[in-house]
């Protein structure tokens, strides 16, 4: 049984390669790798794993009408239209593994970008007749987000780095793809405004086009703190520790061990007795954080594991199912509705929320009103009771500690004029008695 607090082993992804996958990565040969239109198709694409994906569509296509030559791929307007019509119709009715409306719009892209690129006769292409082929798009499962119990039963199978990615996901909407690359300096300190709490603001894809920062709540700030805890006991520090130095605008003293800036927040497995592997951290790739990510759900019983190597669509999706839990808990605590696109890294808004692409106009200015919207939704992010009966236990005592304040400053007040009202009745003794007399009448 594996200690909480120690992360597990990494393992390999159980993700196999089809036979046909295979014979396509066989078929990448040295003519295919010098030739000038498909070196010029594959640097085009800038996500790389867009590029590898486009890369396997474009030769199942190539496969299925047994072409050797990229030269193939260019006949004749008409014969061009007819192929790929015909292609399109296949992949919608083969007997195995058909390709639904959505899946088939990949494929589509993956060829409508290599002859664009190429700028070879693609306006003679009717794409949108080889579109209409692939059929009405129906979802192949109603999915939906991972409800709070699941994801408290994986937290509680999981380690410690299992943990930050899972919360990651689940209250600050960092995709999967977006924690390999993060690295400790993307990680700014926050206040909860109403307890004080630690957060982090979280800066993702940066220095990338898709830039954007998102929040996570003090109990994934909790969990990121103890991570890097465990692996400053281990031995990893920043190679400049034991001597003053900088690290941008921070400066940090000899004796202030800390991890490397530019270190992963999530970090590849190591032996606690190297020493050398310890100190030279390694980013995790996307497949292996899903690979944990998805041991952890099928050991806390919420995921089943499949047999024999075949996918089957799940109810909720592996990690975007967390992403999901996240939208929902923010759209529940009323943030707004923009705001909510920005922290899931939405650039592009979503219609059916009635939040169009020219809405997403937030930028690092706009942080303050970011923050204060996210923070309306810390108590429905946080997953542990406790966690979230801490935050206001602190809450009530910050105001208990306010009233206490008020009160001694009403007591003083009081005692003031008491005293005023005291010194001014023994400097008149005839109007004290007066008082007394009339007050005796009253009564």
């Amino acid at each position: 049984m594996l200690r909480s607090n120690e992360p597990r082993q990494d393992f390999p992804s159980r993700a196999k390669i089809s036979k046909q996958k295979a014979r396509i990565t066989e078929a990448h040969s040295l003519r295919d790798l010098k030739d000038s239109r498909y070196q010029r198709f594959l640097s085009s694409i800038r996500s790389p794993m867009t590029r590898k994906a486009s890369d396997i569509y474009l030769h199942k296509f190539m496969d299925h009408f047994l072409m050797d030559s990229f030269d193939r791929l260019f006949s004749t307007p008409a014969e061009d239209q007819a192929r790929l019509e015909h292609y399109v119709q296949h992949i919608r009715n083969r007997h195995y593994q058909p390709v639904r409306a959505g899946s088939a719009s990949n494929y589509i892209n993956a060829l409508v970008h290599f002859y664009w690129i190429n700028n070879r006769h693609d306006k003679k292409i009717d794409w949108d007749v080889v579109r209409s082929f692939k059929g009405e798009h129906i979802k192949a499962i109603k999915d939906r987000p991972y409800s709070r119990e699941e994801v408290r039963r994986a937290l509680d199978k999981a380690d410690v780095r299992e943990k930050v990615a899972i919360l990651l996901e689940s209250t600050a909407a960092v995709r999967v793809g977006g924690l390999p690359g993060l690295v400790v300096e993307n990680l700014e300190e926050r206040k909860h405004p109403g307890t004080g709490q630690k957060m982090y603001k979280i800066t993702v894809y940066r220095n990338t086009p898709d830039e954007y920062f998102t929040f996570c709540t003090p109990e994934t700030a909790g969990a990121i703190d103890d991570l890097f805890s465990y692996r400053l006991r281990m031995g990893e520090a920043c190679s400049q520790y034991r001597k003053d130095h900088h690290h941008g605008q921070l400066f940090f003293p000899a004796d202030h061990q800390h991890l490397d800036p530019r270190a992963p927040v999530i970090r590849e497995q190591f032996d606690k007795r190297d020493q050398f592997a310890i100190k030279r951290p390694k980013h995790l790739s996307k497949r292996t954080i899903m690979g944990l990510i998805d041991e952890t759900f099928i050991e806390a019983g919420v995921r089943s594991r499949e047999k024999g190597g075949k996918y089957n669509r799940k109810e909720v999706m592996l990690t975007h199912g967390l992403r999901k839990f996240c939208r929902q808990q923010m759209r529940r605590a009323k943030v707004d509705a923009i705001i909510i696109e920005y922290l899931l890294g939405h650039d592009s808004g979503d219609p059916r929320a009635g939040v169009t692409k020219l809405m997403m106009t937030y930028d690092p200015e706009d942080e303050p009103e970011v923050f204060a919207e996210y923070c309306k939704a810390v108590d429905s992010l946080t997953i542990y009771d406790e966690h979230r009966l801490k935050a206001e236990l602190k809450e009530k005592d910050r105001k208990l500690k306010s009233v206490e304040s008020e009160l001694y400053v009403r007591m003083g007040e009081l005692e003031q004029q008491n005293k005023v009202i005291l010194d001014f009745l023994a400097r008149h003794p005839g109007l004290m008695l007066k008082t007394f007399k009339d007050m005796h009448k009253a009564g």
